[in-house]
């Protein structure tokens, strides 16, 4: 290690070093390096990396996504089912719900952060419910 030492900062393999400030400020505050002589004496807690995170919203606006997105869930499954109830003309129903599948799918697309194979399942689970309503035959009134 006295030899290793001797060759420089550059060549010492037991030195620790960084360039990221963060990882630094971790060294300091473990008493793994010595404190920087270019950091203020009059914020030592301060640090000079930030990790990112995620930004916090407030509670209420979580819960107005929430009930946004369950109202928009039962008008996606309440809507296609009114409409077919009311038409007894199978193109129709075909038609209603091809157009709320694709309105469907590209709205969960665009507000989710699921990756494709998912949102794939869940527009496919989504267009089988509106099948049910197409193939399903009223009683006649």
């Amino acid at each position: 290690m006295e030899q290793c030492s001797t060759r420089g900062t550059r060549e010492d393999p037991f030195l620790i070093t960084t360039g990221k400030g963060l990882e630094a400020q971790l060294l300091e505050d473990a008493d793994l390096v010595a404190k920087s002589p270019t950091r203020p004496a009059s914020e030592p807690n301060k640090p000079r990396g930030e990790l990112p995170h995620p930004k916090r919203e407030p509670a209420r606006n979580r819960v107005a996504k929430r009930i946004l997105a369950a109202f928009a869930a039962a008008l996606s499954l309440i809507g296609p089912m009114l409409i077919m109830m009311l038409v007894s003309h199978e193109l129709t129903k075909l038609i209603v719900s091809t157009v709320f599948a694709v309105a469907f799918a590209f709205a969960f697309a665009i507000s989710s952060d699921m990756g494709p194979d998912a949102i794939a399942l869940v527009v496919g689970v989504y267009a089988a419910v509106l099948v049910l309503f197409v193939s399903n035959n009223p009683p006649a009134y």
